[in-house]
């Protein structure tokens, strides 16, 4: 019975120090992801963000191609809150809506569902709207103009397209009419077509707003994106040299008294 007891001690040890590594592991992990450079996090976002852009506008309609795009959205919504460093609750909140999303994903590519539609309606209103009043919310908390300022200020540009263009798509399901004059229906790839055209002002003139609300929403587009891009991004570009001129002054400044102290030293 001894030999028993000792081999069961021996068990439950081993089992023990498994989940202690396990454990460990995990909490070494979200550390590491912790200690990542901000400005990298923003990086990784911006990143995401175009992928998305270009996965929403290219992939060709179905349901595969619907499950990519709402798992790339929703690694960009987690992604965006991590990166501003939002609430627990908010984390926690954002990525249960997530699991149930891509849930319902696969739902609807193996058995046919329409829960998918709503999935990705859910995420994208979440990524368009919480994920940049997070961007807003971390750089007035920061109060500071370096890169991870700049990079978020670019990840919010990209969302100002990707909002419109949720919008204009939601305008189109609710009126039940046609958002565009030469589409009948307007697809996803129209909606981000049309949209991030707009924000940068091209133009191109091939799809235009069918009814007054849609054509005052783009020029209110048109103008958002451009004094964007004078106002806000060329001020914070233009805000980046002077703080490295201080950064360098003040570490030459450092490095010149260390000198001076240790020359001071050596003469007495």
């Amino acid at each position: 019975m001894d030999e028993i007891e000792e081999v069961e001690q021996k068990a439950d040890e081993l089992e023990k120090n498994k989940e202690v590594k396990k454990a460990a592991k995990r909490v070494g992990s979200r550390r590491a992801f912790q200690r990542m450079d901000p400005t990298s996090r923003y990086g990784t976002l911006f990143g995401l963000l175009l992928l998305t852009f270009i996965l929403a506008g290219s992939l060709p309609t179905g349901r595969w191609s619907a499950l990519v795009i709402l798992i790339v959205e929703s690694a960009t919504l987690y992604m965006a809150l991590v990166a501003t460093g939002a609430r627990r609750v908010l984390l926690y909140w954002a990525g249960a809506v997530i699991v149930f999303g891509i849930l319902a994903g696969l739902t609807n590519a193996f058995h046919g569902s329409t829960e998918l539609d709503k999935a990705s309606a859910t995420i994208s209103v979440l990524l368009v709207i919480i994920a940049p009043l997070e961007i807003i919310r971390a750089v007035i908390v920061r109060r500071k103009v370096d890169i991870q300022t700049v990079m978020a200020a670019l990840c919010f540009y990209v969302m100002i397209g990707l909002f419109f263009a949720t919008l204009f798509h939601s305008l189109q399901e609710t009126s039940g009419h046609a958002f565009f004059d030469q589409v009948n229906r307007g697809s996803v790839s129209d909606f981000l077509y049309y949209s991030f055209a707009t924000l940068t002002t091209v133009g191109y003139g091939d799809l235009s707003a069918s009814f007054p609300i849609g054509r005052t929403l783009s020029v209110a587009e048109s103008m958002l994106g451009q004094l964007y891009l004078v106002t806000v991004v060329a001020v914070l570009v233009a805000n980046l040299a002077p703080v490295k001129e201080m950064k360098l002054r003040h570490k030459k400044g450092t490095d010149d008294a260390s000198t001076d102290s240790e020359e001071s030293s050596s003469g007495s």
